[in-house]
């Protein structure tokens, strides 16, 4: 940017808008009557943006920017494959009655929206601003406030909570094992079969116990032997002891590191 500033033939004072006015005419290192050039090329460079964005200016050559009425087929082009298109688009009428229909319905809408504020008179949250020195017409809508919880909804959300079975994390991890038989994929060191019973309760118990790093003590359940939950830990838990199984995608024994992944 240069530090030159701009003298009042040199700029537009119509671009300068109320939000920019004393951005760009207050700086008071500059000589009376000139204006700040860093601050009023930053102005219109967001008018340029705003006007890209509405599609009141195109620029060119650009690809997101270009005018697309450009790149509509004319002339013995577009003849070649016009009736092809409008038929596949249904727009079998004339142009002009087809023109003609949009205006009545886009004049019913705007009909329609007028009278509707007329009828909400100052309560209405939508309103159509137009600028004070002319220009286009704008829709202001504010902001609306959220509505209240209905009593049908607080009732429908505590039916819901109350249907919503209570379960501990060990016993969905089982009942995940008897939909899939994910535990199944640890195998033994050995890769020998077992003769306990409730296999499973011991590398669910590791896992829940190295996922959340609690230890055995709380995952142990009243009734079962600890020692299976050890002997689970210590023939199955090893990250040197890789179980494969031809049955099975998966085919590593559970690992500090296996738990976690199996948790998340």
């Amino acid at each position: 940017m240069s530090k030159k500033p701009l003298l009042p033939k040199e700029f537009d004072a119509a671009l300068v808008t109320a939000s920019w006015k004393r951005t760009v005419y207050a700086n008071p290192d500059l000589p009376q009557g000139a204006v700040d050039r860093d601050a009023y090329v930053v102005c219109v460079l967001e008018h340029l943006m705003r006007a890209l964005t509405i599609r009141d200016v195109f620029a060119s050559p650009s690809l997101r920017w270009a005018d697309p009425r450009s790149h509509l087929l004319a002339g013995a082009q577009w003849e070649a494959i016009a009736e092809d298109v409008l038929a596949s688009l249904s727009l079998t009428d004339p142009v002009q009655k087809h023109l003609n229909d949009k205006v009545l319905a886009l004049d019913a809408a705007w009909k329609q929206m007028a009278a509707r504020l007329e009828e909400a008179g100052e309560d209405a949250l939508v309103s159509v601003v137009t600028p004070a020195g002319g220009g286009r017409a704008r829709l202001s809508v504010e902001k609306l406030g959220a509505l209240g919880e209905s009593e049908s909804l607080a009732w429908l959300r505590a039916a819901c909570q109350a249907m919503l079975p209570r379960v501990d994390l060990p016993e969905l991890l089982l009942e995940v094992h008897a939909w899939t038989g994910y535990v199944d994929a640890y195998v033994h060191l050995a890769d020998i079969s077992t003769r306990m019973n409730d296999l499973p309760r011991s590398p669910v118990a590791l896992l829940i116990s190295e996922a959340c790093n609690v230890g055995l003590a709380p995952v142990i359940k009243a009734g079962c032997r600890r020692r299976w939950t050890g002997c689970g830990s210590s023939s199955r838990s090893r990250p040197s002891t890789p179980g494969p199984r031809p049955s099975t995608t998966a085919t590593n024994a559970v690992s500090p590191g296996s738990t976690q992944s199996m948790i998340k």
